[in-house]
């Protein structure tokens, strides 16, 4: 595994905690308001959460197997979902 591979698991698994993170808060505030809005943002975290979880998946079961997409374009994917991640985590928090 790569330097660059490596770091890819390494954001994939952050932004599967950050989802974690943002699903428990959009859990909680669904329970309390019983919102459309509150609702779809747990669906999107969740959905958020799942996505990651198969990228760490096939990521590390499938490292020596076969060649996966360019870690160069994964990259920039789990960079820029990092600060979307984040980005939507501050806003919530406030």
């Amino acid at each position: 595994m790569s330097a660059l591979e490596a770091l890819d698991l390494g954001l994939a698994a952050l932004n599967g905690v950050l989802a974690l993170v943002l699903a428990t808060v959009y859990w909680r505030n669904h329970r309390q308001l019983r919102s459309p809005f509150t609702l779809g943002l747990l669906l999107f975290a969740a959905f958020l959460l799942v996505h990651n979880a198969v990228i760490v998946y096939e990521s590390w079961s499938m490292m020596m197997v076969s060649v996966g997409p360019d870690p160069g374009l994964l990259l920039v994917d789990e960079l820029l979902q990092s600060a979307a991640s984040i980005a939507l985590l501050v806003a919530t928090m406030r």
